[in-house]
């Protein structure tokens, strides 16, 4: 959902900026759709328990017999309603915070349907449909290239990779709306101090909305996905499906690339179809390439796409889990002092920020800086968001294999390229289906 003062230029870059994710890392959009699915199915369950509540205790309205569908969830999650509280702050509301001010009683449900949604979609399941067979049917071709011993272009093994990827991508993406333009304004006649007023677990800290703790929750990859965004930022590279909040403002749209957590069962079968993908890119491991280097090049390309792959999860989880034993073993044996301090002033100004530095101001300027430039490495959100901090020691093994990831991708995609300046002939045949089906000759 666009932001309230995006013009059609800001639109077409987002747009643009996501083609370009896509081609870069099929694997990343599936993780994606993976994600928003699971977490348009929860909301849709969540309405769906409290209409059930609400029927049974008979304090419901007019709208108590309505189900909530998977169209609906993901509209509201992806920041279909934009909440305008009494104090004028305006912001958009996920899935999971619209249920929390319903279920509080602090908004009226949103009268809306299907039809609303359908209205405002700009993708009709007909075209997904029609699009689907068309990829499908370049994957039979492809097949019979193979079957009929014609040349396959690592173009075309490429290709069906990403097929791979963008078929679960579609169906998880089936019932979600493309392209909403407005969202629904929900009005509230609270202010926000008062809805924190009225939960004891809020908080009035918060980065992006004032209903951050409602439903923000950040793990391993969105974290790491975080870090190279804001990596991009700096280096004047806007990536287009990220929304930038202004300090001590909500931000004005919830971002394409938002990454909603998955289960462990979700990530395994992630794995499961990225390995596939990868795996197709090894069908040209003997191919015909222009010069030797070529194809030593590919296959040095496959191996680090697919090692990439498994050792990130092994890293991650490993390096997750071995963080938080270790906080919480030195929160436990951290003990607060029950003797005053006994020094002055003086005595503080002259201590030594780090005393395994010898006491020279040259070194402690060094050790200064470095520790600045590690911090920035820890979080490098725009206004240092704690949410977003992480180990310097989880982080740096994510952006060696980030950078060998894409090395690997933008050579497979030159080899696409350049492979085309001498192709064998059988390159240019095209399959003979009558060879299986002779009423098609």
């Amino acid at each position: 959902m666009p932001g309230s003062q995006e013009g059609d230029s800001t639109i077409l870059w987002r747009k643009i900026s996501l083609t370009g994710l896509g081609i870069m890392c099929p694997e990343l959009s599936f993780e994606l759709a993976t994600g928003q699915w699971l977490s348009a199915r929860k909301i849709r369950n969540m309405f769906n328990a409290l209409h059930d509540e609400q029927k049974r205790t008979g304090t419901g309205d007019a709208q108590t017999n309505k189900r909530w569908n998977m169209e609906m969830a993901f509209f509201a999650d992806l920041g279909g309603f934009r909440l305008r509280s009494k104090d004028g702050m305006s912001f958009p509301l996920d899935g999971q915070q619209l249920h929390y001010l319903v279920s509080r009683g602090h908004i009226k449900e949103p009268e809306f349907d299907s039809r609303l949604i359908q209205d405002k979609n700009k993708v009709e399941p007909l075209l997904r449909a029609i699009t689907l067979c068309q990829i499908l049917y370049f994957m039979v071709s492809v097949a019979g290239r193979w079957a009929q011993s014609l040349f396959v272009t690592t173009a075309e093994l490429t290709t069906v990779s990403y097929i791979i990827c963008s078929i679960p991508t579609s169906l998880a993406w089936w019932y979600k709306p493309a392209d909403c333009r407005l969202p629904e304004i929900v009005d509230m006649d609270k202010t926000i101090q008062q809805i924190w007023d009225d939960d004891p677990e809020s908080t009035n800290e918060w980065y992006q909305t004032p209903l951050d703790y409602v439903s923000r929750k950040e793990w391993w990859w969105s974290l790491v996905w975080h870090s190279y965004v804001h990596f991009l930022w700096h280096l004047h590279l806007r990536f287009g499906s990220e929304a930038r909040p202004l300090e001590g403002q909500p931000i004005d749209r919830i971002a394409d690339t938002w990454q909603k957590e998955i289960t462990r069962k979700e990530l395994y079968f992630l794995l499961v179809i990225s390995t596939a993908c990868f795996s197709v890119l090894f069908l040209a491991w003997n191919d015909e390439f222009p010069t030797p280097i070529e194809r030593w090049l590919w296959r040095a390309a496959c191996l680090a796409m697919m090692w990439e792959l498994y050792t990130l999860l092994v890293v991650a989880e490993t390096a997750f889990v071995y963080h938080k034993l270790k906080d919480f073993f030195k929160s436990r044996r951290r003990r607060p002092s029950t003797q005053p301090s006994t020094t002055t002033t003086e005595d503080k100004s002259t201590t030594r920020k780090y005393p395994h530095v010898p006491a020279s101001k040259r070194w402690q300027d060094f050790a200064a800086r470095v520790d600045a430039f590690l911090e920035h490495g820890r979080n490098n959100s725009p206004h240092h968001d704690p949410c977003l901090r992480v180990h310097i020691r989880f982080i740096l093994p994510m952006w060696i294999m980030g950078f060998i990831y894409c090395v690997g991708r933008c050579y497979i995609l030159l080899a696409d390229l350049i492979e085309v300046r001498s192709l064998p002939p059988s390159a240019y045949q095209t399959v003979d289906w009558a060879k299986y089906w002779p009423h098609l000759g």
